[in-house]
């Protein structure tokens, strides 16, 4: 059963986008159950990461983001010999339009959309 948890940190599955930080939501005065998200979560990946899951109609969903795609880096920053936990913080950081890196070059920019949580 995968969490669907404040960005990454599980031990092989991050919800990455899928939830960012709690934090984030006590900062920013939002429910606790909606957080800016990417809508992907993803496995750590030799030359970055390798999304696992992608929430249906979630910006990544939108952007033709799918399952087994390997990002090497975000807004230029390569992902290679990045800790999950350095990614999930520097995707929680995030604003604005993002730009993922595929490994074949390709670039898809999107931005993070609320994802409800709590199932309601």
């Amino acid at each position: 059963m995968r969490l669907l948890i404040p960005l990454a940190a599980l031990a092989l599955c991050s919800p990455l986008a899928l939830a960012p930080a709690t934090a984030f939501a006590q900062q920013s005065g939002q429910r606790s159950e909606d957080r800016p998200s990417l809508g992907i979560a993803f496995w750590p990946h030799r030359d970055g990461i390798e999304v696992n899951n992608v929430v249906s109609g979630s910006s990544a969903h939108k952007a033709g983001i799918r399952s087994g795609m390997i990002i090497t880096q975000i807004n230029g920053t390569a992902l290679k010999d990045k800790s999950i936990s350095q990614i999930e913080r520097m995707v929680v950081e995030l604003t604005g339009q993002i730009t993922l890196t595929m490994i074949d070059g390709s670039e898809i920019t999107l931005e993070k959309t609320l994802i409800n949580q709590s199932g309601s």
